[in-house]
């Protein structure tokens, strides 16, 4: 999550999602496909080498799933429009929503549970009408980020540069 550009008519935000275990899960399945095919001619192999070509495979589509799937997402806040313009998009979809500035009350960020009692936390947009829509797409264990782009966006719709 990046702050691209901050005037005191456009502030840009871009959040890029961590590919990191798309890639991770791609490579772990490239290998174990490999050691797989590798091993099924050895003799000293008790199982069965299909096995080990289906967690691959698995552990490889997972993998470009995710890669496939992440969206990279630009919001634009501009003043002079009086909107605000979120670009997001995938190896399969492409996505532009607009929204009036004047709708928009602010950004907030939110705390939660997971499920081994850590706190995470995820950026909203609150709305004076209709449910807050979140901003990231995958909620982190890490606030000051949130936090900082959180306070950029409250800054610009009051009319101030942070």
């Amino acid at each position: 999550m990046k702050i691209v550009e901050q005037t005191a008519d456009r502030l840009v935000i871009r959040l890029r999602p961590n590919y990191f275990l798309g890639v991770l899960f791609a490579l772990t399945g490239v290998i174990a496909f490999g050691i797989s095919l590798a091993l099924r001619d050895s003799p000293d192999t008790d199982g069965d080498p299909l096995i080990g070509v289906a967690v691959g495979a698995i552990f490889l589509l997972i993998g470009l799933g995710l890669i496939a799937l992440l969206e990279d997402r630009i919001f634009t806040f501009d003043r002079a429009d009086n909107n605000l313009t979120m670009r997001a998009g995938n190896l399969i979809r492409r996505r532009h929503l607009n929204f009036p500035l004047d709708e928009i009350v602010g950004a907030e960020v939110v705390e939660d549970t997971d499920s081994d009692g850590g706190t995470t936390y995820a950026l909203q947009l609150v709305f004076r009408e209709g449910r807050p829509m979140q901003l990231t797409q995958v909620q982190t264990s890490r606030k000051t980020g949130r936090a900082k782009v959180a306070k950029a966006i409250n800054s610009f719709l009051l009319g101030r540069v942070s």
